[in-house]
């Protein structure tokens, strides 16, 4: 390829692409013509010359075959001329040519029409051949949308060139093209032909030979931004329209997609054009892209589109029909979806088949869309999408419609033929009358159900073609009314429905019902049965069902248009066969299968009274008769008895028929019952039997206790014991293994025994019936004697405001003393002691109080007599002195004290003063807690605080624990100077050593920082 073949071409061609209805564009050239003379005797010669702005000098023929050629025109032109039709000739024309013409040509001149000689007489047959010789047309510089075209130019100067590019069946024109030229716009891996012809003014050459090249592949087109396809609270449904796969399969989509303006990422690699993502949170907006991928490479990425969670995407319009129809467009009108998903529709997106698959031609809010630049008489398929904020529904129906091209009439007189039969029907019509030349090619048959109430259609079940006007429709159902639409088809198209025909076929009998099942669950004497129509109602309603119930043979029960039946007076626990046929118009159908069904067992019948016969008074069996199960085997009987005013009590629960109750109670009436039992339940109780049992001997008396005990006599006594049935009459007592003793009552008394002796006891109660069984031995003794009196008087030993020691005198014949205590206005005596000590410390008692303190001797045998004291407790002591301070200048004493306690009423301080350490006496008595007292040189004295009690009703006031014993002694007065002259002189030589310590330190810090220096600067020298 040379360079000039590199070189962008100055003309440019955009090619048609295939399948593409649009105009191709044209260039018109306008060619202005020579007038002739008005005398007609010669010609005004006309030099032809082409109007163009690069070029001025014409162009020379090469040789003598281009003479030959310029004469040929020379001669048509004037027959032209003559004839008047030279108007068309372009003015200038330039051909080749040697001689006469060549110097004109050399000079630039233009050849005249007369220097044309010896032209054939078809000249325009044979410039037509020279402008049909183009040659070495090629094709290069090709890529997936772009190729060049170069030619060899003609030498024929003023010629223009045509471009014919086809693909398909679909081929465009471009007329002025200058070679080179680049083919733009081209569709990627598509198969195209290519071919040039030459133009001059009114005269066209042959193209050349077509020239065939394939566009490269390239990688698909940029699609569409993906859109919602549905969308849930938690998922979302993305979809896209396939992309073109610009000569190579698409083998897959890639989706993207980002969440809150995050990273785009890779989502998904799929073949389909939808994806759903799931796992997401409510109402949230994510933005999706999507590409397209073949093996060519990935396709640019499409615009972003969002997708919001939250809403139900709406269904599909409903009803899209055609709103009017041209021969280039079509109007496509439909209602909105009778579901919206919560949320406004927002728009609805309209989708066109194409070689491409299904392609968006419309996106907009109208319910009608106009779609422009069809063909003539061409069915188009649609689908229809509605869209709201959750995002696009699914596609309606495709639907189908067709351009128009003069639509025929419909027929008339749709009628049926013949008489009415069940599965069949004729259908005949008359055709219609066609204007002009147009030709039936078939009629169509649309047949649907009707429903009775209804003037609508439904939708259509079947489609006829037929040629002639009488057709046979088979397969029908009977009793169904049916509808039936009649068109006629010609060249131009479908022509509008005939009037609808409505016809009923004939009904036959229903088929045979499924068998009866239960209802409910079965009872003892029922059953509640339940039934649904059959699965072919033979075309009509069914009218009423018949049941039958087989009892040695079949009988009817039941009769009527309800679905469910109760069938009574049946059994408990046994089985029923029935069986059930339907009825309509046409007559019954055969009976279902049989079925069987049992009801359920019911508790048994009641038993007869229970027999009872006496086994002893503590005993008694039972017997009764097996009775009648209702369907469910016995599993157990139960016995209950009672005694009046009780309950009944289960005694037994078994299978037997008899039993032998235990335990009972001699002397009583029992009332007996027998119930029967079964998985059914319990039946009634059967009648009453009252037993009565016989009495029994009396029961071993209990608790045989010591009721009085003394050194030589014994007082026995015991619980009567139960005697069932009878009265006991006196009981026997054997004592210490003597002859029984009769006692009336249940007390026993013996006197003249030994003390402190042992004795065995056994009992025995007596009734009408006999005597019963011996208590166990019991073993009693008698006591010993009480001990004698305390030998007193009680005494005070020792007493305090909390507490009393009291004393007696002991005795060898008491071994034990028991001591108790009263106040005097109580006479609950509270034991405080019980042991072998003589004196005792009562404790625990409250201040100045009287008590009443007793004691006595004790043993076995128990208390001796008391003794008697009555003694008062102390009052509560005043509170004691804590701390005592002292403060002694000159000779003047301060004392100073604290007590534990707050002072009471009639309570004062009291200073007692001693010189001798042992007389004290009191010179100080109030309430102050300090005093003040002068005191004498050389003297000692000794001090005690204490607090004083005033006198109450004549007793001695009280006294407080004293302080501790305070020491204070005065010096003489010479000596006390000496002492204070010498403490004046310790103080002075303190304060003049401190001086000279002061003056030490200011003298010892100079000498520091003199020498600080040195030392440092012998310390870097030793180590540096």
């Amino acid at each position: 390829m040379t360079d000039e073949e590199h070189e962008e071409p100055e003309n440019q061609t955009t090619a048609i692409a295939p399948g593409s209805n649009a105009e191709p564009p044209r260039v018109t050239f306008t060619l202005q013509g020579a007038v002739a003379s008005s005398d007609h005797s010669h010609f005004h010669h006309h030099v032809f010359r082409h109007r163009t702005e690069n070029q001025d000098k014409p162009v020379r023929f090469k040789d003598s075959r281009g003479n030959e050629q310029a004469e040929k025109l020379r001669e048509k032109l004037r027959e032209r001329q003559l004839s008047g039709a030279a108007e068309n000739v372009p003015e200038t024309f330039f051909v080749p040519c040697h001689g006469a013409c060549q110097s004109k040509q050399e000079t630039g001149e233009p050849v005249a029409a007369d220097d044309l000689s010896g032209f054939k007489d078809d000249a325009d047959e044979i410039l037509q051949q020279l402008l049909s010789n183009i040659t070495s047309l090629s094709v290069g510089s090709i890529s997936g949308d772009t190729a060049v075209v170069t030619w060899e130019e003609l030498d024929i100067e003023g010629c223009v060139y045509t471009l014919h590019l086809t693909t398909g069946k679909n081929t465009s024109v471009v007329e002025e093209v200058e070679t080179p030229h680049r083919l733009s716009d081209l569709v990627p891996g598509t198969l195209y032909s290519v071919s040039v012809s030459a133009k001059l003014g009114s005269i066209t050459g042959t193209p050349c030979t077509q020239h065939e090249f394939h566009t490269l592949s390239t990688a698909p087109s940029r699609p569409l931004p993906p859109r919602p396809g549905g969308a849930t609270k938690s998922s979302l449904v993305v979809k896209w329209n396939a992309a073109a796969s610009n000569g190579s399969p698409i083998t897959h989509y890639i989706l993207y997609w980002t969440e809150a303006g995050g990273e785009w990422r890779e989502l998904t690699r799929t073949y389909d054009r939808q994806f759903k993502i799931t796992g997401l949170s409510p109402g949230t907006e994510h933005s999706f892209s999507v590409s397209a991928v073949n093996e060519i490479g990935e396709s640019e990425r499409s615009e972003v589109g969002t997708c919001k969670t939250g809403y139900g995407t709406p269904n599909p319009p409903t009803c899209i029909y055609l709103g009017r129809a041209s021969e280039t467009s079509l109007n496509i009108c439909w209602s909105p979806p009778n579901d919206t998903g919560g949320a406004e529709v927002t728009g609805y997106n309209v989708e066109q088949e194409t070689e491409y698959g299904f392609i968006s031609v419309y996106d907009g809010e109208q319910q009608e869309c106009h779609i422009p630049n069809l063909t003539r008489s061409t069915r188009y398929k649609f689908r229809v999408y509605s869209r709201n904020v959750a995002g696009e529904s699914k596609p309606s129906g495709v639907v189908t419609f067709t351009t128009r091209a003069g639509l025929p009439s419909p027929p008339v007189r749709v009628r049926v033929e013949g008489k009415e039969r069940s599965d069949s029907a004729t259908i005949a019509w008359d055709p219609p009358v066609l204007e002009g030349e147009q030709q039936i090619l078939r009629y169509n048959l649309k047949l649907n159900t009707v429903t009775e109430n209804s003037a609508g259609s439904g939708d259509v079940l079947e489609f006829h073609t037929t040629d002639d006007t009488k057709i046979n429709i088979g397969s029908l159902l009977p009793g169904t009314l049916y509808r039936i639409l009649v068109t006629v088809v010609t060249a131009g198209g479908e022509g509008p429905p005939s009037t609808p025909l409505n016809f009923k076929t004939r009904p036959v009998c229903p088929s045979a019902p499924a068998p009866p099942t239960m209802r409910t669950k079965p009872s003892p004497y029922s059953l509640n049965l339940l039934w649904g129509p059959p699965s072919y109602t033979g075309g009509s309603v069914i009218t009423k069902y018949t049941l039958e119930m087989y009892r040695e043979d079949w009988q009817q029960v039941y009769t009527g248009a309800d679905t469910t039946f109760l069938v009574t007076d049946l059994a408990p626990g046994k089985s029923y066969r029935f069986r059930l046929r339907s009825h309509n118009c046409a007559g019954a159908s055969l009976y279902s299968n049989n079925v069987n069904f049992a009801t359920a067992p019911a508790p048994p019948l009641a038993p007869q009274s229970p027999t009872v016969t006496s086994k002893g008074p503590y005993a008694a069996l039972l017997s009764w008769q097996e009775t009648s199960t209702n369907g469910a085997p016995i599993t157990s009987y139960s016995v209950e008895m009672c005694l009046l005013g009780d309950s009944f009590v289960e005694v037994y629960n078994n299978k037997e028929t008899e039993c032998v109750v235990r335990n009972l109670k001699p002397g009583s009436t029992y009332y007996c019952i027998v119930k029967a039992n079964s998985v059914a339940g319990q039946s009634i109780p059967s009648e009453v039997t009252v037993y009565h049992s016989p009495p029994a001997p009396p029961q071993t008396p209990a608790k045989i206790h010591l009721v009085e005990s003394s050194d030589n006599s014994l007082k026995i006594s015991w619980d009567p014991p139960s005697s069932p049935g009878a009265e006991i009459l006196h009981y026997n007592v054997i004592f210490n293994n003597g002859p029984p003793t009769k006692c009336s009552d249940n007390v026993f008394y013996v006197e003249g025994l030994s003390s402190e002796t042992q004795y065995k006891v056994r009992i025995q109660a007596v009734n009408s019936v006999g005597p019963g069984q011996f208590s166990p031995v019991k073993v009693v003794a008698t006591g010993t004697p009480l001990p004698p009196a305390v030998s007193g008087p009680i005494q005070l030993s020792a007493r305090g405001h909390n507490f009393l020691k009291v004393s007696w005198n002991s005795s060898r014949s008491v071994k034990s003393y028991l001591l108790e205590r009263a106040t005097s206005e109580s006479d609950n005596f509270v034991s405080v002691y019980e042991g072998n000590k003589n004196q005792v410390k009562i404790g625990k008692l409250s201040p100045n109080t009287c008590y009443i303190v007793r004691v006595c001797g004790v043993n076995s045998a128990g208390n001796g007599p008391w003794l008697e004291a009555t003694f008062t407790t102390d009052s509560v002591p005043p509170p004691p002195i804590t701390k005592v301070h002292k403060t002694l200048k000159d000779n003047e004493l301060t004392l100073s004290w604290q007590v534990k306690e707050k002072l009471q009423e009639g309570e004062i301080f009291q200073i007692l003063q001693s010189t001798d350490d042992d007389n004290f006496s009191p010179i100080y008595e109030g309430l102050a807690r300090q005093h003040t007292t002068l005191l004498l040189a050389d003297t000692s004295y000794s001090f005690k605080v204490r607090v004083k009690r005033d006198a109450v009703s004549g007793t001695a006031p009280e006294f407080g624990p004293p302080s501790q014993t305070l020491l204070v002694k005065l010096k003489p007065a010479a000596q006390e100077k000496r002492e204070s002259e010498r403490e004046t002189k310790l103080v002075e030589s303190e304060s003049e050593s401190s001086g000279m310590f002061e003056d030490s330190y200011v003298v010892i810090f100079i000498l520091v920082a003199l020498c600080l220096p040195s030392v440092l600067a012998v310390v870097y020298f030793v180590y540096f």
